[in-house]
């Protein structure tokens, strides 16, 4: 893991080489450079580069569980950990938070039923049929045809690690058509990452044991790999869906 261990006395040339190791290009042409040390949130990137450098970073967490924890804490402060800082930003603040934004605003979700879903990253929903009763995302009193089965660990939202409070907590919820769509809406943008992660130690695990290898040797192997087959396409298309599913149902399912 020393790999990814700073070390602020190296050379500005190692520094300035370090971002092209991980396969993090720097698509900012010269004459951009004002706007991205000055404006805000600005980048040149397209949605697919900074989700490629997020599946670089989970990758680089599946083998060091520090590494997220570490690149927001500020201690790492090479190029390379900026590219994906930046990513990570821009994954949440721009292309994420937004639409859950939306979608609680225009909503009549109680708070404790917003805690809820934003804190359990699996959810199953059954159908119960018609229940009398107030639907206990909004409490209006509408015929509740649905449970919302909530469960698993706890996680922290940025740096991805399990809270070990109550791993193996259940809530099931009465609610009514309106607001269990949204909150499959909700909840599969708002744990894409969680889960993205989570399939990240999976492809990780099923690989050859790789040990005595540099831990940036492995995760550009394996990104390699998983470029050339189609999954980090497939997986980014899957949260494209995510996002036009948020889009859509905030312009065509108001409550």
């Amino acid at each position: 893991m020393k790999d990814f261990i700073d070390d602020d006395d190296d050379d500005d040339d190692e520094e300035e080489n370090d971002g092209a190791e991980f396969g993090i290009k720097d698509e900012a042409p010269a004459e951009k450079s004002f706007m991205i040390n000055h404006i805000p949130l600005f980048s040149s990137c397209s949605h697919y580069s900074h989700f490629q450098t997020v599946v670089k970073a989970l990758l680089i967490n599946a083998l060091d569980n520090t590494f997220l924890k570490s690149l927001y804490d500020g201690t790492r402060r090479k190029k390379y950990a900026q590219e994906m800082r930046t990513s990570l930003h821009f994954y949440d603040e721009r292309f994420v938070l937004p639409r859950l934004e939306n979608l609680k605003q225009r909503s009549r979700w109680k708070e404790r039923y917003k805690e809820r879903v934003e804190c359990y990253p699996s959810m199953k929903v059954v159908s119960i049929g018609v229940r009398r009763g107030p639907c206990q995302a909004c409490e209006m009193h509408r015929h509740s045809k649905y449970m919302v089965i909530l469960s698993g660990q706890q996680y922290d939202t940025k740096t991805l690690e399990d809270d070990s409070f109550m791993p193996h907590d259940k809530q099931g919820l009465n609610v009514g058509s309106v607001c269990v769509e949204r909150t499959q809406v909700y909840h599969r943008l708002r744990h894409f990452k969680y889960h993205l992660f989570k399939l990240c130690c999976s492809v990780l695990e099923q690989e050859e044991e790789h040990e005595d290898e540099p831990v940036k040797d492995v995760v550009l192997k394996v990104y390699s790999l998983l470029d050339g087959q189609g999954w980090i396409k497939k997986q980014y298309d899957q949260f494209e869906d995510c996002l036009n599913d948020a889009d859509y149902f905030q312009e065509e399912k108001l409550d």
